[in-house]
């Protein structure tokens, strides 16, 4: 009886260590929680002038907003929220996680211009532009030029 007693003993220590652990991985993946961007959207109210406007900078990128207030950026499997700006300076997002979110991508002259649902993205150089959609791009990209 001792014997199993003692058996019954040790697997209870086993499964007791196990699910500790466990939880304490559990904990830990709270804490650093991965975010994966989910979806941009551009918020805007007000008359557009359409004049770019210094949005931020980033060490490689400068970024312009053309009719934009904000990008506004949610991820999955949280209820996080956060402007586009602020969530590459905490690097919770990159320009590579937006231009893989983005719809279709076309070359326009010496722009790579990403297109989403409500803006579109022009990139040229270490310049990016963030412009409505309700501003045409391409006679934008043109008047910008000249």
């Amino acid at each position: 009886m001792k014997k199993y007693f003692i058996v019954f003993f040790i697997i209870m220590g086993i499964f007791l260590l196990t699910g500790c652990n466990n939880k304490n991985d559990t904990l830990k993946s709270r804490e650093g929680v991965e975010l994966i961007p989910n979806s941009y959207h551009a918020y805007f109210e007000g008359e557009c002038n359409h004049l770019n406007e210094l949005y931020f900078e980033d060490n490689n990128y400068t970024y312009y907003k053309i009719c934009i207030d904000y990008i506004g950026l949610d991820f999955k499997n949280t209820k996080l929220y956060r402007t586009l700006d602020d969530a590459i300076l905490r690097k919770e997002t990159s320009l590579d996680n937006l231009i893989n979110k983005s719809n279709e991508q076309i070359q326009y002259g010496l722009y790579d211009v990403y297109l989403f649902d409500d803006f579109n993205l022009a990139i040229k150089d270490k310049n990016i532009y963030l412009i409505n959609k309700i501003v045409n791009y391409e006679e934008y990209l043109d008047d910008f030029e000249n």
